[in-house]
């Protein structure tokens, strides 16, 4: 019997343990004992007699009030996150958006006094965040503590700033004022946050009407979970009625701070205490696992993004009455009922046994954290198996009582859980499922307002797959978040029919096995029996590079034999993981590289060639995605842009439409490695005729790209090739015949750069982004602040990017007057570049068409249109339906 088997035992005999000496006290009902537990007993003795003496310790060491200054560590969960976001990660994927609607009078100061009272009585949200060789911190007595080597959060006393910020659309002729609402407040949770301010929170007040308001919150993960929500909502609703009641706020006290448990948690969880949690989650995954395999989309490039999207769904209030009733006779909770149901569900698609799906744990089990806003929840795996015959009701006390000790054992950081050697190959947010307690809304104790909870999602998905479920009056509702990149919106319309259709089917077949509700169930999505963890043909390293290289993978995964063209999260990678991996390739090879970066190799092969030469691939066309029977689309892509910025786009279009990106091949050190568009067109025509053969041909190109895509529809044309398709993605022509004064064009650019640099300074973090503040004349802060854009190396050199586009639009000159081309070019505009579109509504394209342009304006910035998940939509459905017309 093992440990963790043991301990089940003895919970459900309802026999207890404690310490006496070096022995065990043993306190059990009559006849629980039986020969078979006193043998595990014995077995188990020196475990267990551990075990109490670190809960005697823990008492000892309680969670009280600490000493420290304004400067502490990191909780483990911050660290996570710090961790995460600092090697790349697009950190918008934290910020946690939430608005309500609000009907009834509002007293604007009485809800800023509040809030500002609720950001003194909680230290987390007047916190900043601090590097860990920030100067003149590091010369504080307080840093002296070896917790302080890190990252560390800052409290601030004196420099509270009101989060609220006022808007009145009331006098706007807009149809739906709430609808542009909600967009603001999507706006606001798709910008960063810097860390290293303290304003983690943002409100806006908006203004409707005289009585009708939205109000929306947006946060940052690091200062708050989904329970702080409810913390601050019910706080806000409170001290608004005193305040404007003009009573005295009578709040209890805080026991404790968040920065208190952060100095708690790195001196308890460590030795004895730290051992026991890693003994149970060893126990739990002795044997490997494996990702779940779910009927994802799979493509041949792997885009490492967080772009997501939202489905949501309800029950009946007859099914969520019979779900309750049958969760009460089986001795379950309605969480139990709900999670089974999904692992069910699971079972069907991946044709798996051993399911793993993670789910989102409270980390709040000291009654002095249950009042404290902060970022206390841990993402847990739970393992649950469905082998041979099992009958519904034993797979619900199996997930019952995986779910309890779980529970037990949940304050395990989570990166430190993903290196045990049985998870090194599972990806831990493939999928989650959680049933959210019921959310008090804020100011609902005002008689004169009413308050209603809205639907705003900021486009961004930090799971594969996150099922989630709440209780709104009498009926269950639920969403399905997910990676756009993973599911289209229509698998996940039939995901959310499959997981309906087998709760359905609970009630009335409460007693069956499993095998037979599955096939009484008419599943709607199809299962996908190829995944990307099949095996395949074992590659050995053939360089030093590679060897390297599998030797860290190796390493990492806990597994050997691994071939060059395994793929990182082919192999059930996580972000967690891949931080490891970075590290030791930047210790082995000096070369430092984000997330990103590391995201854009498919497989060690590819990686190795990169390290080697600096260059990933020698190939200008990139296949996206291979399946379909329509003719392929190839879009060049701008000036050192990565090719998975056309990854949403690929997606989007579906499996029916080939898609290839053309990259614009440049040498770092060399920019006239390729002295004319004519040459580069002339190799990406090569390299495409091995892919299509002849016409016709649908070509494309987005930014500079449109001048290689103009530059290979001539050559083609000038061959007797037949080109059905020409997209043009905002971009002004350039060529011999220039309908505009040179001095016109020039100022033109002159204001778009600025436009483009003003945007660049509203993205914080931009990793490996360096200027010389001498040519551009920008001050060193602002240079600091323009970090990252869109989480790929949009701009990795500011300088060279516009010297390579100076040599771009100097060298595109062809050697002949063009014929135009024969068809109509489909002309994409970004509708938030105004000087473009004035100064030329047709961007100089027409006099290159036969047939004239078709101009699509797309509500977009230029450097978010094929990104922003509406626009990236609307240009997709535009090509669909530009090419089925050719």
């Amino acid at each position: 019997m093992t440990l963790q088997q043991l301990l089940l035992e003895l919970s459900k005999r309802d026999i207890k343990l404690a310490i006496d000496g070096d022995q065990l006290d043993i306190d059990a009902p009559e006849n629980a004992l039986t020969d078979e537990l006193i043998e595990a007993l014995r077995e188990h003795k020196a475990v267990l007699l551990d075990r109490l003496k670190q809960r005697f310790l823990s008492a000892v060491n309680p969670l009280q009030k600490q000493e420290y200054s304004s400067i502490v560590p990191l909780s483990f969960g911050q660290e996570r996150l710090w961790d995460l976001i600092k090697s790349g990660s697009d950190s918008t994927v934290y910020n946690i958006p939430i608005a309500f609607r609000i009907e009834g009078p509002v007293n604007q100061e009485i809800l800023e006094k509040s809030l500002i009272e609720i950001i003194h009585r909680h230290e987390i949200l007047r916190t900043c965040f601090l590097e860990s060789d920030t100067s003149g911190d590091s010369k504080n007595e307080d840093v002296e503590n070896s917790d302080l080597k890190g990252p560390r959060q800052k409290i601030l006393e004196n420099e509270i700033k009101s989060p609220l910020l006022a808007i009145d659309l009331s006098q706007e002729t807009v149809d739906n004022l709430e609808s542009e609402a909600l967009k603001i407040i999507v706006k606001e949770s798709e910008s960063q946050f810097s860390l290293s301010d303290p304003d983690l929170m943002r409100v806006k007040l908006i203004r409707l009407a005289p009585e009708r308001y939205v109000i929306g919150f947006v946060f940052h993960h690091i200062i708050a979970d989904y329970w702080s929500l409810g913390i601050l909502f019910r706080e806000l609703s409170y001290l608004y009625a005193a305040l404007l009641n003009q009573e005295q706020s009578l709040l209890p006290e805080l026991p404790i701070q968040y920065a208190d448990y952060c100095v708690w948690q790195k001196q308890t969880l460590k030795g004895l205490a730290l051992e026991s949690l890693l003994d149970y989650w060893k126990d739990q995954f002795n044997v490997q696992a494996r990702t779940l395999n779910l009927p994802v989309n799979h493509s041949e490039t792997l885009d490492h993004s967080y772009r997501g999207d939202q489905k949501y769904f309800s029950l009946s209030r007859e099914l969520t009455d019979q779900l309750k009733r049958l969760s009460q006779q089986q001795s379950v909770t309605l969480y139990v009922t709900l999670f089974t149901a999904l692992g069910i569900l699971f079972h069907y698609y991946s044709d798996q046994e051993d399911i793993i799906i993670s789910s989102p744990f409270a980390g709040r089990s000291q009654p002095e954290l249950e009042n404290l806003i902060g970022f206390f929840n841990n993402v847990l795996p739970l393992r649950i198996n469905i082998a041979g015959n099992l009958q519904f009701p034993d797979l619900l006390h199996q997930v019952r009582d995986v779910v309890a000790s779980v529970s037990k054992y949940q304050d395990l950081p989570l990166q430190q859980l993903a290196e045990l050697p049985g998870l090194s190959r599972v990806s831990l947010t493939r999928a989650a499922f959680a049933l959210q307690t019921a959310l008090e809304y804020p100011l609902v104790n005002q008689v004169d307002l009413a308050v209603t909870r809205l639907s705003v999602h900021n486009g961004k998905s930090n799971f594969d797959l996150y099922l989630q479920m709440w209780e709104e009056g009498e009926i269950l509702k639920g969403s399905i978040e997910y990676k756009s990149v993973c599911f289209s919106e229509e698998a996940i319309s039939k995901i959310a029919a499959d997981f309906i259709a087998v709760l359905s089917l609970l009630p009335s077949e409460a007693n069956s096995l499993v095998s037979e509700i599955e096939a009484k169930v008419k599943f709607s999505l199809e299962k996908d029996v190829k995944t990307k963890n099949e095996k395949r043909l074992y590659v050995a390293p053939r360089n030093e590079t590679e060897q390297k290289l599998v030797r860290i993978w190796e390493n990492v995964f806990g597994v050997e034999k691994i071939g060059v063209h395994e793929g990182f999260f082919d192999l059930g990678g996580s972000s967690i993981l891949s931080l490891k991996i970075l590290n030791q390739i930047q210790g082995e090879f000096g070369k430092k590289l984000s997330l990103s970066d590391f995201g854009s190799y498919r497989n060690i092969e590819d990686l190795a060639k990169y390290l080697s030469t600096g260059e990933a691939s020698s190939s200008l066309v990139i296949p996206m995605q291979t399946k379909g029977n329509n003719p392929p689309l190839f879009l060049a892509t701008p000036l050192f842009n990565d090719p998975n910025i056309f990854r949403r786009l690929a997606t989007l279009l579906g499996d029916d439409y080939p898609f290839y990106a053309l990259r614009i091949e440049v040498k770092s050190d060399d920019y006239q490695s390729y002295q004319s568009f004519e040459e580069i067109a002339s190799r990406c025509i090569s390299e495409m005729r091995t892919i299509q053969s002849n016409g016709p041909y649908f070509i494309g190109g987005y930014c500079a790209g449109s001048f290689l895509a103009h530059e290979i529809v001539r050559q083609l044309t000038d061959q007797g090739e037949t080109v059905a398709a020409f997209i043009v993605i905002d971009t002004v022509a350039r060529g011999p015949k220039s309908p505009y004064p040179f001095s016109r064009i020039i100022s033109t650019l002159v204001l778009a750069y600025r436009r483009i640099w003003l945007m660049l300074l509203k993205y914080s973090d931009f990793s490996s982004f360096t200027v010389e503040a001498s040519s551009l004349d920008l001050k060193q802060n602002e240079i600091r602040k323009a970090r990252q854009l869109f989480r790929t190396k949009i701009l990795p050199d500011l300088n060279r990017y516009f010297k390579y586009q100076r040599w771009a639009v100097r060298n595109y000159r062809s050697k002949q007057p063009y014929a135009p081309y024969p068809g109509k070019i489909l002309l994409f505009l970004a509708e938030k570049e105004p000087g473009f579109r004035s100064l030329f509504p047709d961007a100089g394209w027409s006099q290159y068409a036969a047939k004239g342009v078709e101009t699509v304006t797309v509500p977009a910035h230029h450097f978010n249109i094929v990104l922003d998940d509406i626009s990236v939509k609307y240009v997709a459905s535009k090509i669909k339906n530009y090419s089925n017309q050719t």
